[in-house]
């Protein structure tokens, strides 16, 4: 990978998360929810892999990535619930050390069961 390729991934990935950023400050407690779940990182990581390794390779990975839905689940139920008792830093982090544990599990799982 070239360090044009580094910068154009750095760059778009970045102006995506800004943008994501700026529609969730609008006031619309919809357009906000919707605007960070934009999946702006599934979508330039889909990309940039669909070029490294083919389009068959990609589908293979969008199926499994299907595997750890569950997992965003639980880091929104989870930051959601412990916003109500801790400050937002200290809930990001439950909701993220939440959706590691889930991850760990649903992988080992599909990895048991080959899915």
């Amino acid at each position: 990978m070239s360090l044009a390729e580094l910068a154009l991934r750095f760059v778009v990935s970045g102006a995506l998360v800004v943008a994501v950023t700026l529609l969730g400050r609008t006031g619309n407690n919809a357009l906000a929810g919707a605007a960070v779940l934009f999946p702006a990182v599934t979508l330039i990581g889909f990309y940039f892999l669909g070029r490294d390794v083919g389009a068959e390779n990609l589908k293979a990975i969008a199926l499994n990535s299907l595997l750890i839905v569950p997992a965003v689940l639980s880091f929104l139920i989870a930051t959601y619930f412990a916003l109500g008792t801790f400050s937002t830093e200290v809930s990001l982090l439950i909701g993220v050390g939440t959706w590691l544990a889930t991850a760990a599990v649903l992988i080992g799982v599909g990895s048991y069961f080959s899915l």
